[in-house]
């Protein structure tokens, strides 16, 4: 059977059917599995997509929660998809720009579409490879065009809102990092986007500031503390930065009235710059450890917040040119905050001399500004043999350019 073919069989009422019935994901009983599901006269073709398909969705559940036992995936379509947290974010922005109908240029498996859709906008798929084109008109619920979108466009009446997410990633797999590689090109992208009132563009989360657009908002996005991308929006704000931190933990800080959206992931939203959003910022000098110290959201220092955060907060970076910043309690979903407990040397027996004296056997290790290896660090402090039943956080750093260890709890998320 062709490719296409076992991708119509598999979401056909028969072919969900029998993904139904399949066992969770298990590498040691794959071989019994496929070799049962031939003696029931599936070919080899469709006994592999059952297999392949339960693996998939079962690694999926970590970007679509329990949507994902519903959906259908290819390998490189999961792994460039969209988490859903985050494409509900990007709906909401078109929502909120009183767009009613978007075009999702490559559209891949369809995460997008998707939350396009769920929002009650019309959204149009176009996906070059046939069987993720099939599988993202069956997860989206919208119509999906096998084509390049290119090819679409002369045909393409509406000129509303545009979602493109460029491929960043060859024929192998390897990430490209140039934006001009991309498929298509940053500049093409761009280009494109002048054609529509509203367009988001994907773009890597380490994109260099100077590949940035002039009249684009660049808008870095976090889930959980983990840094997922950055989009550029035209039509939507003026031109800046920003950052957008989103959870898919239940999270409420002290004090913050923007705890929940829309979306019901957003717990926070900072602009950082306004204007052309390849220019940097100036940096604020350091100054000496006060009661607490804070580690900004990575979406948030990708977006070059840290000075304004610095000003709006009274917090100051510990020491020149470094990520960790210091002042009084302040509670806000952009930082963590970590409780100043003792400040040490940055020798192995001196914490595990101080974390033996307060009975710690539980430490996370976070490290900023030194090339020590945690996990060798953490080894050393022999945490096994002390008594006890506390934890702390140890912070290997530098203060005022001088290597300290720094013995903390952890207050904020």
């Amino acid at each position: 059977m062709e490719q296409l073919d076992v991708a119509h069989w598999l979401t056909s009422p028969a072919g969900q059917a029998l993904l139904a019935t399949m066992p969770a994901h298990n590498v040691a009983d794959a071989f019994k599995l496929s070799t049962e599901l031939r003696e029931r006269g599936l070919t080899p073709e469709q006994s592999s997509a059952l297999l392949t398909q339960t693996r998939l969705r079962d690694a999926a559940r970590a970007k679509f929660g329990e949507r994902a036992t519903r959906m259908f995936f290819t390998d490189a379509g999961l792994q460039q998809s969209t988490r859903a947290s985050v494409a509900r974010q990007h709906a909401s922005v078109f929502q909120r720009a009183g767009v009613r109908e978007v075009l999702d240029f490559g559209c891949g498996i369809g995460a997008d579409s998707q939350a396009f859709t769920d929002a009650g906008l019309t959204a149009l798929g176009v996906e070059r490879d046939p069987v993720t084109a099939h599988f993202a008109q069956a997860n989206a619920g919208c119509a999906v065009v096998p084509t390049d979108g290119y090819a679409l466009l002369g045909s393409y009446e509406s000129r509303e809102g545009l979602w493109l997410d460029p491929a960043r990633r060859d024929a192998r797999g390897k990430r490209i990092s140039h934006p001009e590689h991309w498929q298509p090109a940053l500049s093409d992208a761009i280009a494109l986007a002048r054609e529509f009132r509203v367009t988001g563009i994907k773009l890597g989360p380490g994109i260099r500031w100077a590949d940035l657009p002039a009249d684009a908002f660049v808008d870095w996005v976090s889930v959980d503390g983990d840094l997922v991308e950055a989009v550029a929006w035209f039509g939507t704000r003026d031109p800046g930065r920003g950052a957008t931190i989103l959870t898919e933990k239940p999270r409420r800080e002290e004090g913050d009235d923007a705890a929940t959206s829309a979306t019901g992931n957003l717990v926070g939203y900072y602009r950082t710059w306004r204007g052309d959003p390849s220019q940097s910022a100036a940096s604020l000098p350091a100054r000496p450890l006060d009661a607490y110290l804070y580690e900004p959201d990575p979406a948030l220092m990708r977006a070059g917040g840290l000075d304004q955060v610095c000003s709006d907060f009274d917090l100051a970076p510990i020491s020149p040119g470094l990520a960790y910043l210091s002042g009084d309690a302040v509670a806000s979903p952009l930082l963590a905050r970590f409780k100043i407990l003792d400040v040490l040397p940055l020798h192995a027996k001196t914490v595990a001399a101080e974390l033996r004296k307060r009975g710690v056997v539980r430490a996370e290790i976070k490290k900023r500004g030194t090339d020590i290896d945690p996990a060798l660090f953490r080894k050393q402090l022999k945490l096994h043999k002390n008594a006890g039943d506390g934890a702390a956080t140890v912070i290997l750093t530098r203060i005022l350019g001088e290597h300290r260890a720094i013995v903390a709890e952890r207050e904020g998320w």
